[in-house]
């Protein structure tokens, strides 16, 4: 069985570390940017949930975000 990995982020960074594992793992994504779920989903053939699905149903949580919305992202998924 393959390891879940969420990414609260599916910007260039999120995206580039999710194509790398793909293979080997089942990977979640959240991104709010609808223009951005729908280049994911085209190019990683992976859909994207909520924050809170994300966080629920994945072992590890790699945050690909802007520095200056971590704060905001680390008080949601509290």
């Amino acid at each position: 069985m393959k390891t879940k990995i969420g990414f609260i982020g599916g910007g260039n960074m999120g995206a580039a570390i999710a194509a790398g594992i793909l293979d080997s793992h089942t990977v979640l994504i959240c991104e709010p940017d609808k223009k951005r779920q729908a280049y994911l989903k085209r190019k990683l053939a992976v859909r994207t949930y909520d924050v809170e699905t994300v966080v629920e149903r994945s072992k590890y949580i790699i945050l690909a975000v802007k520095p200056q919305n971590f704060d905001e992202i680390l008080f949601e998924i509290r």
